[in-house]
């Protein structure tokens, strides 16, 4: 299982993270007839799919949804982006196209175009669906979006809300320009249609699109029916009658723990302590004890699949077919990690992080249920002796990796920190002996002073083939990472911005490498010689 969480001091493995685990996601397959690449931009589940009364949201302000459906629009507006660069300008597609879109996703049977609501975005659907990305891009409206929607380096959050509030100010320009402020399908394609045609803009730059999009979910709002303040005003009546009925339960309880035993006394503590843990995880699913059974049972036999300091993980599968990773908390540790995870990750969701659906307490057992990662962890993929890591997955890995771990520091309730992150050894931070640690960061630093060779850092099955001015740029931040003193430790701002700069030579050397190749085979073209 993949779980990404931090600590100021595992910087280190931030830039190490060669061995640190992350979750690879599959696209959704493909219709032919749909016409839409996703390949380079897949779907990525939510994992919001558990609770059978799922909570309703007005994404981006225009959408009434589930939490289900959260990722849904940012697959598909990525994918009509490139649709609309490639194709005559065209935000949408035409009906029929849509259609054959709008199939159940691989692993979320449950989502699908229909199930989620966005069956209308399509051509014909409103007059928002007519416009071109040439007469989005033309508006003189869509050029403030376009300003407000680029700069996220400063500060996130005052970023995010510029660009939020400037997004729904364009939306609103085409509803008076088509006069449908009261249309509710005009509302959500026009707002479809300007998300579209800034995530064209970036399709160049992976870092501007995914703050972007990350930038999305702040546009949601909870939906609240008529039916919803009936219950509030229904409840009231409920509660006055409760109030009564606990007065006399409280009676009754002073009354029946003179009589309880110091092993029934130990029990209500732990429902006690059950009760207080999930109150301050609100948004998680309380799973019984033979719900996590019949999950982890699913098969012949329980999958396993590994084990670390606080428990044991297996795979299991739920009623509706979603699968997730079970993690069972040893009975010898101490409530301190459990509760921590289920304090710091209940309200955590980020495309970088795994994300907690829910937990059991009972019988003095403790399950911790989080999303699947279908494709395993980096460090089952670096000790693959048949396929090797190139040099752009692992940095696109420390890239991601640090931009997760920038959004758990400047977390809006407090950064949150994490002391079981994994070393370039591949062996965990607890079980790895204390030598062999002093030697990999005594060997870092003399490569870094020169001292030893850069080569003798360099992973050798990688054959030379990376660029050996940003990876020593990379050693030397991970050097200062792992300094005694944390006034000598750079802020988790700095080592972003040095991986971004690395992650875009990156691309910028895989550019010119093609033009390259693209120059050779038309000179061998043009002398007449095939290449070989």
């Amino acid at each position: 299982m993949v779980v990404v969480k931090t600590h100021l001091f595992f910087q280190l493995c931030v830039i190490f993270a060669l061995t640190f685990f992350v979750a690879v996601s599959l696209a959704s397959p493909e219709d032919p007839d749909c016409g839409l690449n996703f390949t380079s931009s897949p779907y990525k589940p939510s994992g919001e799919c558990i609770a059978a009364d799922q909570e309703n949201i007005n994404e981006w302000d225009s959408f009434p949804t589930t939490r289900c459906c959260q990722n849904v629009l940012n697959f598909f507006s990525q994918a009509l982006a490139k649709q609309a660069i490639t194709q005559q300008g065209n935000l949408f597609l035409k009906k029929d196209q849509w259609e054959h879109c709008s199939g159940p996703f691989k692993h979320q049977p449950s989502v699908s175009i229909e199930n989620c609501g966005f069956r209308s975005l399509y051509q014909g659907s409103s007059k928002c669906s007519s416009l071109s990305l040439t007469n989005v891009l033309q508006d003189d409206n869509f050029k403030d979006v376009r300003d407000k929607c680029t700069g996220f380096d400063s500060s996130f959050d005052d970023a995010c809300r510029n660009c939020t509030g400037a997004i729904k100010s364009a939306r609103d320009h085409y509803l008076d320009q088509f006069y449908a402020r009261d249309n509710d399908t005009e509302r959500a394609t026009c707002v479809m249609a300007v998300v579209i045609s800034v995530a064209a803009t970036k399709l160049n730059d992976p870092s501007s699109i995914d703050d972007f999009f990350s930038c999305l979910p702040a546009l949601n709002s909870l939906e609240k029916s008529n039916e919803d303040y009936i219950k509030i005003k229904y409840s009231l009546a409920k509660a006055l009658i409760a109030i009564v009925l606990a007065t006399f339960g409280m009676i009754m309880v002073i009354m029946l723990v003179k009589y309880v035993t110091r092993n029934s006394r130990a029990g209500r503590k732990l429902v006690l302590s059950k009760s207080k843990e999930l109150a301050s995880c609100p948004g998680l699913y309380s799973f019984s004890k033979a719900e996590i059974e019949n999950a982890i049972n699913f098969g012949d036999e329980k999958k396993f699949l590994g084990r670390g300091s606080a428990g044991q993980v297996f795979k299991g599968i739920l009623p509706s077919g979603q699968v997730v990773a079970i993690k069972q908390i040893y009975r010898s540790n101490t409530s301190d990690s459990f509760t921590r995870e289920l304090e710091n990750l209940s309200r955590v969701r980020h495309p970088n992080l795994v994300c907690l659906f829910g937990c059991c307490i009972e019988d003095g057992e403790q399950y911790l249920v989080y999303e699947f990662c279908s494709a395993g962890n980096l460090a089952q993929h670096l000790l693959r002796k048949d396929k090797v890591l190139t040099w752009e997955q692992r940095v696109n890995i420390l890239r991601d990796c640090a931009l997760a771990l920038r959004y758990l520091h400047n977390y809006i309730d407090g950064y949150i920190v994490h002391r079981d992150i994994k070393v370039l050894s591949g062996q965990k931070v607890i079980e790895l002996d204390l030598d062999a640690r002093d030697q990999l960061t005594r060997k870092a630093k003399d490569v870094s002073m020169a001292k030893r060779p850069l080569k003798d850092f360099e992973d050798p099955r990688l054959k030379g083939q990376l660029n050996s001015v940003d990876f020593e740029s990379i050693l030397q931040i991970a050097v200062l990472c792992v300094a005694k003193s944390s006034k000598g430790r750079p802020t988790i701002e700095v080592v972003f911005e040095e991986m971004d700069k690395v992650w875009k030579n990156t691309l910028s050397d895989k550019k010119a490498a093609e033009q390259s190749a693209i120059a050779a085979v038309r000179r061998s073209h043009s002398v007449g010689v095939i290449p070989v």
